[in-house]
């Protein structure tokens, strides 16, 4: 053999080492874009790598959904339709329209999720402090007497703030999991501000995914939850434990009771659903059933199919039979 074949013989071979060593590499890597969005942070994990292009239209798609969502950006649909002039039609997005219809649907099952009553979570300092409404009816109020929705024709019947901050994230996780979806992407973990949703696995093992322990001030998992299919898994847990101040020795939570106007006070120190339900779902259903006493949110939960796990103040855990 000649220098010549030799040389190419050996480009070649070093050639197939590289590539071999650069799929071995990826078939052990995970990659991750990061980044804040909506007052808190998002992480997205896939065992594919995510190349600038899909970074860029998952951080379009975010910004999208603040901008119609967010009861904190003046320019967002949920601003103009706040403002908005009492009997006189808003055309909703689909985006908002989707939302809104899934908040009734929850609604249905419980009057304590109501997403009309941001005007007292805005005057107990969970929303944003410059948009509170003076001199407004303060006695509870069905929350869907207070509107009307027809197809994408919203009628405000009287004066009332919509706050969103119990069901947006979720939606926004399940948007990012259709791009990823659309893109290839079979084996991931999408996070906004602890709403989840988890796909297939994690380099051929689970995901693990923490639930936060309420007494510990670091992050610190008091159990876990762990999914290994490619069925997406949607995760959301809600609580008192850091979201709060003290006033006048009174602990004031961001979880407010629609019918008492209150913060709740409950037994449990948080609540977490996971089940093949949207993103969507989950967070709003968290948001229920930390609103629920625990028994009953379990004979709910129970009655719905649903898995959904309390963490009491004693430290036990009490599960729906799904769980």
């Amino acid at each position: 053999m000649n220098r010549s074949h030799l040389s190419k013989l050996v480009a070649f071979i070093v050639g197939c080492l590289c590539i071999y060593a650069a799929y071995q590499y990826n078939q052990s890597s995970l990659y991750q874009v990061s980044g804040s969005i909506y007052g808190t942070s998002y992480n997205i994990t896939s065992s594919k790598y995510i190349n600038d292009q899909l970074n860029l239209q998952i951080k379009n798609e975010l910004n999208r959904i603040d901008l119609i969502a967010s009861n904190y950006k003046k320019a967002s649909e949920l601003s103009a339709l706040n403002e908005h002039t009492l009997s006189d039609p808003f055309t909703l997005s689909n985006d908002l329209k989707i939302i809104l219809n899934k908040a009734i649907e929850i609604n249905q099952l419980s009057p304590k999720y109501d997403i009309t009553i941001g005007n007292k979570i805005n005057q107990l300092g969970f929303g944003p402090a410059t948009n509170v409404l003076k001199n407004i009816r303060t006695e509870y109020k069905s929350m869907q007497t207070k509107f009307s929705l027809s197809g994408n024709q919203l009628i405000k019947n009287e004066n009332f703030l919509f706050d969103l901050s119990s069901i947006a994230k979720g939606y926004a996780v399940d948007q990012i999991s259709k791009i990823l979806d659309k893109n290839n992407h079979n084996n991931y973990l999408i996070d906004i501000g602890g709403e989840l949703i988890v796909r297939g696995s994690k380099l051929g093992n689970s995901w693990v995914v923490g639930v936060q322990n309420p007494s510990s001030l670091i992050n610190d998992a008091i159990f876990t939850i762990e999914h290994n299919d490619e069925s997406h898994l949607s995760v959301a847990t809600s609580g008192e434990y850091r979201n709060y101040y003290i006033s006048k020795d009174e602990v004031i939570s961001h979880t407010i009771d629609p019918v008492s106007g209150q913060s709740v006070q409950s037994e449990s120190l948080s609540v977490t659903v996971k089940g093949n339900i949207s993103c969507m779902e989950a967070d709003a259903f968290a948001t229920l059933f930390n609103l629920l006493e625990p028994y009953d949110g379990i004979a709910l939960a129970n009655s719905m199919d649903l898995a959904i796990t309390y963490l009491m103040n004693d430290g036990t855990r009490l599960n729906s039979k799904k769980w």
